[in-house]
Order: structure tokens, then sequence, then C-alpha cells
């Protein structure tokens, strides 16, 4: 089955947290040109587009009320550009929560259709700074029913962990890096497959070293062992118990010897 083929009946809301030099913005506009010419058929029954900028500001070039219609589409993606500057924090975080409530929400205006596959992809240059929120609503947003993908360009975002937190499982279909915004035109066959749910060649990484990394860097866990986690459960109860014991042996000790005193005093009397 083609991508073409597989891909029916899906909302998908691409959502760019990017910043570089102006000349990457015909780099971003033709990865996003491949997808809807040879991998989507645009319209009302197949796949409505979302094409949305969260820097310097959000800008919506199309919203999937108006998705349907290729030439719209088309001119969209056009409007796409990139600003310079390293003072833009990372807004992926607000992407994702803005997709829960707005963007591929059906009970928003702008939010799609109500029967359709909703799909997020986030094409980010960074999430360091703000990576554990970003979390958070990445799981609010796939708790809602979205499936989220996402693409990492450049070295911010070269720790393919921070991507896996992002996205839905598994990862090694849904998390992509590459080093440059020159390599979209590379990655966009690979990706549309894995977007339209085509079988691909790609192997699978380990999924679960994301949490691990999610753990240690936002809840200060060190540890994500179920096991270990029952251990030291287990040792505390132990504890504790030994630590009853060894109270109610003192306390005996005490009533004894407070007998003992007695049973003298008595005597003492008694003589």
């Amino acid at each position: 089955m083609s991508p073409v083929e597989a891909c029916k009946n899906k909302d998908i809301a691409f959502l760019l947290d990017v910043t570089g030099s102006p000349d990457d913005a015909p780099k971003i506009q033709r990865f996003l040109a491949y997808l809807v010419n040879d991998s989507f058929v645009i319209g009302p029954s197949d796949v409505n587009i979302a094409i949305i900028s969260f820097k310097p500001e959000i800008n919506g070039h199309v919203t999937l009320d108006k998705g349907d219609i290729f030439p719209d589409v088309s001119a969209a993606i056009l409007t796409v550009n990139v600003h310079n500057g390293t003072s833009f924090e990372s807004q992926t975080y607000n992407a994702l929560d803005l997709a829960k409530t707005v963007f591929l929400s059906p009970k928003h205006v702008q939010g799609g259709r109500i029967n359709a596959s909703k799909i997020a992809v986030v094409l980010t240059t960074g999430l360091n700074d703000k990576f554990c929120t970003t979390v958070q609503k990445a799981l609010a947003a796939k708790q809602q029913g979205i499936e989220v993908y996402a693409i990492g360009v450049g070295n911010k975002t070269s720790q393919l962990l921070e991507l896996k937190a992002i996205v839905s499982p598994p990862a090694y279909t849904h998390a992509f890096h590459v080093e440059a915004f020159d390599e979209l035109g590379e990655l966009a066959e690979d990706f549309s497959k894995a977007l339209c749910s085509v079988t691909n060649n790609m192997t699978s990484p380990e999924d679960d070293g994301w949490y691990r990394h999610y753990q240690t860097t936002c809840l200060n866990v060190t540890s994500s062992s179920p096991q270990s986690g029952v251990t030291v459960i287990a040792l505390l109860w132990l504890a504790a118990i030994i630590g009853f014991l060894c109270c109610m042996k003192k306390k005996s000790r005490r009533v004894r010897a407070e007998d003992v005193q007695v049973d003298k005093s008595a005597e003492k009397e008694n003589g």
C-alpha cells in the first residue's frame, strides 16, 4: 500500500517550532510540499492539513477548517518563514498544548473533524530549556488521542531521548533527527511512510531509555526499575517491623525488671 492509499481520514497539524536562517524556509517548504503533493490526498474525506508556526509568534498559515482545499494548503506552505535569533526559547510545549485545545480539538472551530484521526507533527530546533514541561504537555495531548511525531533539527535536538519522550510509541517510527534543514528532503520519503503507517525497514532502538531520562531530569528519580522500587518498599517494611519488635522487646524487659523490683520490695516488707 502506498502512502497516498494509507493516509485516509487524517487531520494532520504541522507545528513549527524552529529558528535558523531565512534561507532555511524554502527547505521546510519543499519538505511540506513533498508530503502534500506526493504522500497525501487533500480533501474532505481524506487528509486535512494545518500548518502553525510558533516563533517569533503564533501564526496559523492554514488551519483544519480550511485545510481540505489543496490550493489553500499549497499557498499556505509558501508563507512559512524561519526567523534567526538565539533568544527564542522552545515553544514546543505551547504548540502541543494548543494542538490539544485548539488546532486538533473537534470542539474548536479550527480543530478539524470529529471522526478523523488526529496527528501532530512537531518540527523543532530545540527542547532542552522546556523539556519537562514539553513532556507533560505531550502526555496530555496523547491522552486526548492525538498521535505525536517529532522531527528534531540541529545539535540542540541531537539528544534523541528528548524527542522520544514526546512522541507516541513506538518511538522508532515517530521520532526523527536531522543535522540540518538541508537533510529534510532526504527524510521526506521515510517520514511519509511512517506517518501513513506503511511498513518500513528502520530498526528499533531501545524505547524505554527516554523514560529514565525523564525521571532523572524532571522527577529526581534515580531508578525506573519497578523491581528496585518494590525492593526499597520491602526493606522499609522490614526495618519498621524490626524496629517494632526491638521496641516491644525493650518494653518487655522493662516490665520484667519492674516486676522483679516489686517482688524484692514485697520480700523486704514481709521480712
